[in-house]
């Protein structure tokens, strides 16, 4: 079943999914690739887990421009520097007290707090095993780091959809790795199989490509998300 939503509707499958700290797939057709994505505010470690069982294990944090600054998260490049394709990454970040910083526990601790609005530079540790990207397009810098056309990239689409599930925009995301050939990334048809299987709502960047408030959403038969 595909849907659409206006601009701004709340209460919407998909962030309700989001904000129950379910995973979703997010696919992008330009790339034939996807990634899972979770809220940030409602990481936890079972989720989290369940992004490094299935993914690269290289899990990124979207966040706006305002929240980069003001948890003085400095970008790896120069701005200048930045290309128009792939990700804008500051650089990793634990949360402060987390150990070593690479369990599922520690990382959803650390996506948590940075989707802690009250959270400051002081309650992270640089460099982590979180990689921060920037959401351009989110924050409104799209022009200035993305001169001209280009695609949605996925980091902006994940923290819009986190948006509209409440709270601090902040969406942790990893790539899918295929089953098939564990050896690389899962292509939208083995995506889709996934999702089927896995009960998890799966979302497409086209559906964001001319307006991103009426994203295309796609949910596959109900069932719970696997842990296993």
């Amino acid at each position: 079943m595909t849907e659409s939503d206006g601009p701004g509707q709340a209460g919407t499958a998909v962030a309700a999914a989001l904000a129950r700290a379910e995973p979703i797939a997010l696919a992008d057709p330009l790339r034939d690739a996807a990634v899972l994505v979770l809220c940030g505010r409602t990481a936890t470690p079972s989720t989290v887990a369940f992004l490094v069982r299935h993914t690269s294990g290289f899990i990124s944090a979207a966040l706006s421009w305002q929240t980069m600054r003001r948890l003085t998260i400095p970008m790896m490049s120069p701005i200048h520097e930045l290309g128009r394709s792939g990700d804008l990454c500051g650089v990793s970040v634990d949360a402060t007290g987390t150990g070593t910083g690479i369990s599922a526990t520690s990382r959803a601790m650390t996506l948590r707090r940075l989707a802690d609005p009250e959270a400051g530079p002081a309650d992270f540790t640089k460099p982590g095993h979180v990689i921060t990207v920037l959401a351009a397009r989110s924050s409104g810098h799209s022009e200035v780091l993305h001169p001209g056309p280009s695609a949605p990239e996925l980091a902006d689409t994940a923290i819009d959809l986190v948006r509209h599930a409440g709270g601090e925009p902040v969406a942790a995301y990893a790539h899918l790795v295929s089953t098939r050939d564990p050896a690389g990334l899962a292509d939208l048809a083995e995506t889709t199989e996934f999702a089927r299987c896995t009960g998890l709502m799966m979302h497409t960047v086209a559906g964001c490509l001319a307006d991103p408030g009426r994203p295309e959403k796609t949910r596959y038969p109900a069932g719970s998300v696997s842990r296993s």
